[in-house]
């Protein structure tokens, strides 16, 4: 998947508003996704469940929507070429340390507390260290980069349709079972977004 068309599909999903409006939207969305997914790393090391499929599909899940407000941040703030380069994944990584998962954190908090417009330089550095640490752990998981991206648009054209629609962030408004299937097995016609 190129990273042009992983974009386009992003946008089909996004609800457009001011610049301000959807950087601080993407701000409080990256916490929100990287507590869920330090929450499901939680369930792991500090209950000792197993990694068991539920598991690694709910993780999945939470990359990709990390993943996605990550970019859309990246490309709302005019700084995709810092991304673009690099978009395709990494090799295996054989590491890891809950160290990983804490620095995931802090670049998290760090979006939220600093300003785009103010601190620039601290902005794009906590984004890029966490766009870095969010791949690594993808795939130490053992997760293809591109099905993560693929699995996340696959879920929200089941959620949305072809266009953003608002109802559908309303629980009344969405089918989670199907938004599951469609991270298991993303549809193929979805390689070409």
């Amino acid at each position: 998947m190129e990273f042009k068309d992983y974009l386009e599909g992003i946008n089909r999903t996004w609800n457009k508003d001011s610049k301000k409006s959807e950087i601080d939207h993407c701000r409080l969305a990256i916490m929100e996704e990287v507590g869920e997914i330090i929450g499901w790393y939680k369930k792991i090391h500090g209950y000792k469940r197993e990694k068991t499929d539920e598991w690694r599909t709910e993780l999945k899940g939470e990359f990709g929507d990390l993943t996605y407000y990550l970019v859309k941040l990246f490309e709302i703030t005019g700084e995709t070429e810092m991304i673009e380069h690099d978009f395709k994944g990494l090799l295996h990584q054989n590491l890891f340390e809950i160290e990983h998962v804490t620095s995931m954190s802090r670049f998290a908090v760090q979006i939220s507390e600093f300003h785009y417009s103010t601190n620039t330089s601290l902005f794009l550095n906590s984004m890029d260290g966490l766009w870095d640490f969010t791949r690594m752990l993808i795939v130490y998981e053992g997760f293809d980069f591109e099905d993560v991206l693929l699995s996340n648009l696959s879920k929200l054209q089941t959620r949305h349709g072809s266009d953003f629609d608002i109802d559908s962030t309303l629980e009344k408004g969405r089918d989670r079972k199907a938004e599951t299937d469609s991270l298991i097995r993303p549809s193929v016609n979805n390689r070409k977004i």
